[in-house]
């Protein structure tokens, strides 16, 4: 039982650091887009749909 308490909170952990890593990954590749090519709509188009994809492939993880 104990083991198993431990081995969420270990898995939660993992995912919470996985997430913040791809947030932050795919943050800079947006502002890197938006420098090169200028536009903030086209910026943040690219993360939200990155950030749409990565949520739902760690869903279905």
């Amino acid at each position: 039982m104990i083991i198993a308490a431990s081995l969420m909170v270990l898995a939660i952990r993992v995912i919470l650091i996985t997430l913040i890593i791809v947030i932050a990954l795919f943050g800079f590749i947006a502002i890197r887009t938006f420098l090169l090519s200028g536009s903030i709509i086209m910026s943040l188009y690219i993360m939200f749909t990155m950030l749409g994809s990565s949520l739902g492939f760690i869903s279905l993880l």
